[in-house]
This record gives C-alpha cells, structure tokens and sequence, in this order.
C-alpha cells in the first residue's frame, strides 16, 4: 500500500512514534504484541515487526452494533457455578442456576450434544462429560464476549477481577502467577491458570487487544493439547 495512512503513520514507523502519532487517544490504547486504539468512529490496529521497529499492518475497523439479549435473565455467582461443577444435568444445584431459561428442550441439548448453548440468553456455553447410561455431569462455562460466536455476551460476574475490556496486558497483570500454558499467533492467544475452584482458560484477540472468552472448568478436568 502506498497510499495515505491515518494520522500521519508510515510503515516506517516504529512502536514508539506510533504511539506519539496517537496520543490524542493514549485513554482507548490496548496493547499486547500489537496497539489499538478507538478513533474517533472506527478501531485502528498497528501490528509491527522487527521487534517494534516498524510497521508490518494496519487495520481500520467499524465495530458492529451489539447483539441484544433475547430476553431479560438473572446472572448466577461464579461461585454458586463452581459450586455446581459435578451436579447432574437435572439436579437443583445445576437447573436453579439458569432460571426458566433451562427448560426440558435445553436440558435435552446437554443429553444429545454434550453442551447448552445459552449465548443468545446468558451468553455461555455449558459443556458436559457423562454417558449414554446417566445424565450428564455439568463440567466447564464458557463466558462469551458480545459477538463472540454470535453471543449476546455475559454480563454477569467474572473470575480474578477481570473484564472483556481488559487488554492482554492487563490480563497478565491481574493474575500476576506463571500461567501452566501460554501461547500467541498473530491473531489470538491464550493463557491457562488452575485456581482452588477451577481452572481458569482466556482466549484473548491480539488484533483489537481485548478478551474473547473465559472458560472455566471443574478442577482436574483440564488437559493441555500436548496431553491429549
């Protein structure tokens, strides 16, 4: 591209003069491997190389409007969740967690597939283990971002204080401990910490430099890919 890029950059540019460039929007900098900012009606992320010392990419990104809840819900406790790791499909300990939301169909969908999809609701996914000769055992959440696998998002609590804003950076600094798995490509990466109640996976986006999603999964459920 040999055209005019926003404010001023160039791909010769290193981290640090892009950063100067964008000081109007230090505020919405996320940062991670790369930078985003918001300016003024559209994201815009730098991905350098050579170690910040140059511009590789630019992107210049309209947000989608949110995907709005299907209907109103009330969001449970990540602890009364973790609690409910282990609680079949059917047992009170699992089913008054969701409300009129689980209903005999949703219910149905943990018996065929393994999973509920609660996305376009709560915005999570439930997984299960179990087999045919029992009902299924409640395993892991996942917690979606807005549009993450077209959810309408979770809103309610989240694990170590965190938020979808925080960047990758902020992440790390929020859980401060040596994740037992970590790794980045160019467009997402992903840490995993193990935690008392559960352990904790992040799948974080290094374009917009913000959290996708977090699961959580019942103690000693885990396996890291090299593992299975």
């Amino acid at each position: 591209f040999v055209g005019a890029l926003p404010y001023s950059l160039t791909f010769k540019d290193s981290r640090d003069v892009a950063r100067a460039k964008l000081v109007a929007f230090e505020a919405t900098r996320h940062s991670h491997l790369n930078d985003s900012w918001d300016v003024e009606s559209y994201r815009l992320s730098v991905t350098y190389k050579g170690n910040g010392l140059s511009i590789d990419r630019i992107a210049c990104r309209v947000l989608a409007a949110p995907i709005r809840r299907t209907h109103d819900v009330n969001f449970p406790t990540l602890t009364n969740i973790t609690d409910a790791f282990g609680s079949q499909v059917n047992e009170p300990a699992f089913t008054s967690l969701w409300g009129a939301t689980l209903n005999k169909e949703k219910q149905q969908e943990a018996i065929d597939d393994g999973k509920i999809d609660l996305t376009q609701t709560f915005g999570a996914t439930l997984d299960f283990a179990g087999n045919a000769k029992s009902a299924p055992i409640f395993q892991s959440i996942i917690l979606h971002r807005n549009r993450d696998s077209e959810s309408a998002g979770w809103v309610g609590s989240m694990p170590q204080g965190l938020v979808f804003e925080d960047s990758p950076a902020e992440l790390f600094k929020k859980i401060n401990t040596q994740p037992v798995q970590r790794s980045d490509s160019a467009l997402t990466g992903h840490a995993v910490w193990h935690f008392d109640a559960y352990t904790l996976h992040v799948l974080y986006s290094n374009i917009d430099n913000r959290l996708l999603r977090l699961k959580l999964l019942a103690p000693s459920t885990w396996k890291c890919i090299e593992d299975v």
